[in-house]
């Protein structure tokens, strides 16, 4: 037994994940972000990274004080920061190569930060995004924005009126306004501790159970402890359980609740009657509405990329994680969200990009294109990405 044990021990250890936790932190306006300055590795069944944050808190390169280029701010989630795949393989990375090699003198920041939506961006665009002096934005619409939109109103409900204004807090603190500070030419600025004005909405984390073993039953203290001091105990007793769901049928729980855009990821991308229900789409557009209210004042281009999942482009991509979302394996879903989107857009004259066709014509030559289990962008599909990216940028670019 103590042979398992010491086995176990060593297989568990070189097989199990790390998360870059040491790389994120709480933000009291923006909620979360990357800490400044900080170095993590990424490890998981499918990749194993390196997550380098620079002193602005992006996933970038050190961003030059003295702009010489024409630079491009790139927001977006966890697609957008692809941790997934080193730093040279980020489609943001690989777009500006492309132009560079072109001969253009350009500059493409990654400003992608996991779990962001509309509301966050607008938020960090706000506060921290304007100081970098961008002359063209670009936000990469992940589909499941949608959910984390309708998720996030709630977070900031009753502030309404503070993030409908296009002045930063910061400024307001200090008598100026947004126009004031965009026109002034100082170097560029990263605030060491971000204001605390916000800081009562910052929920609570809530305590589980397993972190407070003192709410726990008799029996569930015996198991929580052999849980935590024998790695044997925890791989047998999870490979029983697998075992006894697929005897009895049992399929696996998905992780979010089906049906409550709140808490769905993939609401819009679920089902034709989901995608044309325009009203989920109600805080995600008032959202994009205010980013591009902000940078309209302060005339700079905005461009909204919608990109499609996995499971809507072939029915062997995201083959093994779509069942936790209560997907169908094989099966391709509808596009109707991004056409909705596309729509709703148009009404509200804000430029955008349907990056589908670019994935649709690489699925079989570049398959996959999205990681099996986790269903982010492997590094095939940030290629493909990168050249959306490096498209709009050019037409961008000349036009202006």
């Amino acid at each position: 037994m103590l042979l398992v044990e010491i086995g176990l021990r060593f297989y568990l250890n070189e097989s199990a994940s790390i998360e870059p936790v040491e790389c994120k932190r709480e933000d009291p306006i923006v909620h979360h972000g990357y800490k400044p300055i900080t170095t993590c590795r990424y490890k998981t069944a499918e990749w194993d990274t390196e997550i380098r944050i620079n002193s602005h808190g992006l996933r970038n390169k050190e961003i030059e004080e003295s702009k010489n280029k024409f630079r491009v701010l790139v927001m977006g989630d966890s697609f957008t920061a692809a941790e997934s795949v080193d730093y040279e393989k980020t489609f943001v990375y690989l777009a500006e190569s492309t132009l560079i090699k072109e001969g253009k003198n350009i500059e493409v920041i990654n400003a992608g930060v996991p779990s962001y939506s509309p509301i966050l961006e607008y938020l960090w665009l706000r506060e921290y995004g304007l100081e970098l002096n961008p002359d063209l934005v670009i936000l990469n619409f992940d589909l499941g924005d949608v959910s984390g939109d309708n998720f996030m109103m709630d977070y900031y409900s009753g502030f309404e009126k503070s993030y409908d204004d296009n002045s930063s807090l910061e400024n307001k603190e200090s008598g100026l306004d947004s126009k004031e500070v965009s026109d002034e030419k100082s170097p560029l600025i990263v605030k060491e501790e971000p204001i605390k004005l916000w800081a009562d909405t910052r929920r609570k984390l809530f305590i589980s159970r397993a972190e407070n073993p003192d709410s726990l039953t008799l029996i569930t203290r015996i198991k929580f402890w052999l849980h935590t001091h024998f790695k044997s105990y925890g791989f047998f007793a999870e490979a029983t359980k697998k075992t006894i769901r697929k005897i009895r049928g049992i399929p696996e729980k998905p992780i979010y609740v089906l049906g409550d855009v709140k808490n769905d990821f993939e609401y819009v991308t679920r089902s034709i009657e989901n995608a044309i229900n325009r009203e989920v789409y109600k805080s995600s557009l008032e959202n994009l509405k205010r980013i591009k209210s902000l940078l309209d004042n302060n005339s700079i281009p905005f461009v909204v990329v919608y990109f499609p999942h996995g499971h809507q482009i072939s029915g062997d991509e995201w083959a093994k994680g779509r069942q936790f979302y209560g997907l169908e394996q094989g099966k391709v879903y509808p596009l109707d969200s991004i056409n909705v989107l596309m729509e709703l857009s148009k009404e509200a004259e804000i430029e955008t990009y349907d990056a589908t066709e670019s994935f649709l014509k690489a699925s079989d030559s570049l398959f996959p294109l999205f990681y099996p289990f986790d269903g982010h962008f492997t590094a095939n599909g940030n290629m493909v990405m990168s050249g959306v990216l490096a498209e709009i940028i050019r037409k961008k670019r000349n036009a202006s």
